[in-house]
């Protein structure tokens, strides 16, 4: 099949990390996938496109040429600003819509929406909030985990026992309670928060952890920091 997936945001987050390895395994099982987004794109785009909101008419236009000229089978998108321009672009042309809904959050009726031909959700929670769209076709397809990547390699507990969060730096991902939660363990625990966000949070964060053993590395390899950890927090609110 010709598939294009469609990823606008510029940051990398769980949802491009799944849009980017997506496109590997399917190009791994030959199907031809080309990615739209915007310039210096987080899922590594191939085609750009403004994307600058969800009302953008020039990205209307760019995609819809697109698809009439490169007989795509499958358009598929992820982001919700990403969705009414999609589904506007593929209007009255022979391709299969797809949206994938990686988020808890509600998404807003539109009727653009009538055009979808199925809506994907890793997870039964998020799926029975897309029932008010009225999906024609709908499927939980959980998210997966590579395992060559991320091979077993148990190791003696660090001392101190080293806590690790990992994912974007936002308030609703718990890490204040996860502060908190160190400031009343005590000195034998410390916190890798590792991952990126928005520069005024991840300020007051580290302003709230400045007398507590907090680090901050960013961005980090994956396999490393698995090792260099003994638990790994989930504290997210939803």
């Amino acid at each position: 099949m010709r598939i294009l997936q469609v990823s606008s945001p510029l940051q990398l987050g769980g949802g491009e990390t799944h849009v980017i390895e997506l496109t590997e395994g399917l190009r791994r099982r030959g199907h031809d996938v080309v990615v739209a987004g915007r310039h210096g794109g987080a899922a590594k785009p191939t085609v750009e496109f403004p994307f600058s909101n969800a009302l953008d008419i020039r990205t209307v236009f760019g995609l819809r040429a697109l698809l009439r000229k490169e007989n795509f089978d499958v358009v598929h998108a992820h982001v919700a600003r990403d969705y009414p321009l999609v589904a506007a672009a593929a209007q009255r042309l022979p391709v299969k819509v797809v949206m994938t809904r990686h988020l808890l959050y509600p998404v807003k009726s539109n009727v653009l929406y009538r055009r979808v031909n199925g809506w994907i959700a890793p997870t039964s929670q998020i799926l029975s909030g897309l029932s008010h769209l009225k999906p024609r076709a709908s499927a939980v397809i959980p998210n997966w985990v590579d395992m060559e990547k991320f091979a077993f390699m148990p190791h003696a507990p660090h001392q101190p026992v080293t806590l690790g969060l990992l994912g974007q730096i936002s308030s609703h991902k718990g890490h204040d309670d996860a502060v908190e939660a160190l400031r009343m363990l005590g000195s034998s625990y410390r916190l890798v928060v590792a991952g990126k966000g928005e520069e005024n949070y991840v300020t007051k964060l580290q302003e709230k952890a400045a007398n507590l053993p907090v680090s901050f590395p960013g961005f980090v390899s994956l396999p490393e920091f698995f090792n260099t950890i003994d638990v790994l927090l989930v504290p997210s609110w939803e």
